[in-house]
């Protein structure tokens, strides 16, 4: 069935989205609001619509200069009067000699032919052969700034746009990121997406107005990280980090820490890409974000500390975050303790499973391939991967996931809670899981209960179920060949973590009748992941039947 046509949306649609921001701040974020951020939006509402038409478009383009002579928006009836009044407001103004910190930003609002045409009536020598960046280096070397911006106004309308700042913390008190912006708006009422009305009071994310800067305030350290690294050595980047970290680690509140680890990892991994081992190490400490601990087992072996380096491993075995960090842990001491013991515990299960022969014609879809070789054996067979065990908790805990505690509903844009990957997920939810588990017990219950639950949600965005027409018949097929005291310890292990155990089920679903199996398909050269090994082991530990098949071309040419 085709899709509907995407709903058309009034002309000034927009300015709906923007005046929802703005409320959104007054209601929610009223006491942390700034003096020039209450300014602003007094002096919003007083424009003229074709005004604030414009406004809005400034806001939504991204940088701080633009060509005012080049927008063209039908609904926006006299550009001129809508300059004048955003001009009067000093939502915007015209770059001047006073502003020479800008002009490499000011090269790049132009094109390569004006400023090629720029540089020869400036008398600075560039040849129209040359790169953009070649050309804008030459012009801020040689330029004198005032005659530049005096020839940007002769050809066209230069504005800078004063209010950027104030839009952006906005933007990041109703989001909580920098990535999100007011287009998720345009994205759920042209019907692309849908959103499940929780029927919570929104809260705001941020408690106070320090939580709010110090999270930005990292991840701008980020993005500066990262154009650091492009031009700057190993020691000038260690350098401003340390000085970073020990202006602001200590004060930094809780919400911004992730993305201090964030922050903290890459760098750790940037260092060691540059074998710079012993300060990746000592960066490393500073967070026990995974992989963190991981990395810095590896970094102590390979300094010659193998003592410390089991110390740390026998830890992480116990309380390591995810199944990858304990499987290496645990294969590390092994290695430790038996040196001729080479192999990780994933290789030697890899090892032993089953090989079959298929066509090489699969070679880039060979879970196709194992699958059809299952069906000519009989069986349905079905390519799920995550998908099934993630729809089958999806559907069973819709309610108890998209409830959970007051709080956790920050918009109305939210396709998940926002403590669905935190510590607090499962304890503020075990009650009502657990009742809702009985179903698992009552086979009629269960289907019913999925059937209602995908035809009254189907479409809503949701972290766990996907809306194929076949999801809620290969959830009950799965509830039919195996039983509710095999299902419900996979589905509590996904509750206890679902970021980390969400993920690695086996490729495929096959049954035939009540014989039915789990495969994880390995081509020649695949490996078996800590995840995918995880689950094996949990499988077989709760009689659920789950297997390996390698795979081996029947064409022995094919790679």
């Amino acid at each position: 069935m085709a899709k509907p046509p995407p709903k058309e949306l009034p002309p000034r649609y927009y300015l709906e989205y923007f005046e929802y921001l703005l409320s959104f701040m007054e209601e929610h974020y009223g006491d942390l609001l700034s003096s020039a951020e209450r300014n602003f939006i007094d002096r919003y509402r007083q424009l003229p619509v074709d005004a604030q038409c414009l406004t809005v478009r400034l806001a939504n383009r991204r940088g701080e200069f633009f060509l005012l002579d080049t927008f063209r928006y039908e609904e926006i009836t006299d550009m001129i009067l809508a300059r004048q009044s955003v001009a009067e407001a000093g939502f915007i103004l015209s770059p001047d000699a006073e502003h020479e910190a800008f002009f490499p930003q000011l090269l790049e609002v132009f094109n390569k032919a004006f400023l090629v045409r720029m540089a020869r009536d400036l008398e600075v020598k560039v040849k129209a052969s040359w790169r953009k960046p070649q050309i804008v280096e030459v012009l801020l070397e040689q330029a004198e700034f005032a005659d530049a911006v005096a020839y940007m106004h002769t050809f066209h309308d230069l504005v800078m746009c004063t209010f950027g700042p104030v839009v952006h913390m906005f933007k990041f008190l109703f989001f909580g990121n920098t990535y999100e912006d007011l287009t998720q708006f345009v994205v759920r009422d042209i019907g692309y997406v849908k959103y499940e009305n929780t029927g919570q009071d929104f809260t705001p994310l941020f408690r106070t107005r320090k939580e709010a800067e110090d999270k930005l305030h990292v991840l701008d350290a980020y993005e500066y990280y990262k154009v650091l690294i492009q031009t700057e050595d190993p020691d000038t980047v260690l350098k401003w980090y340390e000085g970073w970290t020990r202006e602001n680690l200590g004060t930094l509140s809780e919400v911004a820490l992730p993305a201090f680890d964030k922050l903290t990892l890459r760098l750790g991994q940037w260092l060691e890409r540059a074998e710079y081992l012993t300060e990746a190490l000592s960066v490393y400490e500073r967070t026990q974000a995974s992989p963190a601990p991981e990395r810095r087992i590896r970094l102590l072996h390979k300094l010659g500390d193998t003592e410390q380096a089991v110390v740390l491993a026998e830890h992480l075995v116990v309380y390591g975050i995810s199944a990858e960090e304990r499987l290496f842990a645990g294969d590390f001491i092994r290695k430790q303790q038996n040196p001729k013991q080479r192999r990780r515990r994933t290789t030697e299960k890899l090892k032993a499973a089953e090989e079959i022969s298929i066509s090489a014609s699969f070679t880039n879809m060979v879970e196709l391939g194992v699958a059809q070789y299952f069906a000519e054996q009989g069986f349905a067979a079905v390519i799920t991967e995550n998908s099934l065990w993630r729809s089958l908790f999806g559907l069973l805990f819709w309610e108890e996931i998209f409830a959970g505690e007051e709080g956790v509903f920050h918009h109305p844009l939210q396709r998940m809670p926002s403590d669905l990957f935190g510590a607090d997920f499962l304890p503020t939810r075990r009650e009502a899981m657990a009742k809702k588990m009985t179903l698992l017990y009552d086979f009629e219950a269960f289907e019913a209960h999925v059937m209602s639950t995908f035809e009254a949600k189907k479409g809503i965005a949701n972290p766990f179920t996907g809306w194929h027409p076949q999801t809620p018949e290969l959830v009950l097929q799965a509830r039919r060949v195996m039983t509710a005291e095999q299902l419900e310890p996979v589905l509590w292990e996904i509750a206890r973590d679902p970021k980390e155990n969400g993920r690695g089920f086996p490729d495929l679903f096959l049954w035939k009748e009540l014989d039915y199996a789990f495969v994880e398909v390995k081509s020649p050269n695949d490996h078996l992941g800590p995840q995918q090994w995880y689950w094996l082991e949990f499988f077989e530990q709760h009689g659920i039947q789950a297997r390996i098949i390698r795979v081996r071309w029947d064409d022995p040419t094919a790679d």
